[in-house]
């Protein structure tokens, strides 16, 4: 019985620890997210660790074509775009500024897939960023 409940507690320790500050990109995602981008004009973007981002977007040579992000001058919400998101999407919740994005990526072009977050002084952060033609 002492051992179940001795694992019990340390199981629930480290589940605390690791969910402690789940807004804060550089504790588990300093620079390295590894992302993976799905084929297609309107891709789906993930990264790998699964951590929450401020900001996420696709360039073109041009400049950007989309963006998603949450205003950085409200923390409760700083780090709130989890994995994966689509290109295309928007933000559901308040505080959310979009750019406005084509209907599609134009296939043979090269883009760029990037993942920001902020730390918990408001300094962004790249975590990845990913190159890819559709």
């Amino acid at each position: 019985m002492r051992l179940v409940t001795a694992l019990t507690i340390l199981t629930a320790l480290t589940v605390s620890t690791a969910c402690s500050d789940s807004t804060d990109p550089t504790k588990d995602c300093p620079t390295d997210v590894a992302i993976t981008v799905s084929a297609g004009t309107k891709p789906q973007f993930s990264w790998s660790p699964a951590c929450r981002a401020y900001q996420v977007g696709v360039n073109a040579g041009t400049g950007p074509v989309w963006a998603m992000e949450f205003n950085f001058s409200n923390p409760a919400k700083a780090n709130a775009i989890s994995t994966p998101v689509t290109f295309g999407d928007s933000l559901a919740i308040g505080d959310s500024l979009v750019a406005h994005p084509v209907d599609e990526l134009t296939p043979g072009q090269t883009y760029t897939f990037y993942v920001f977050g902020l730390t918990k002084v408001g300094q962004s952060v790249k975590m990845g960023q990913q190159t890819f033609t559709p």
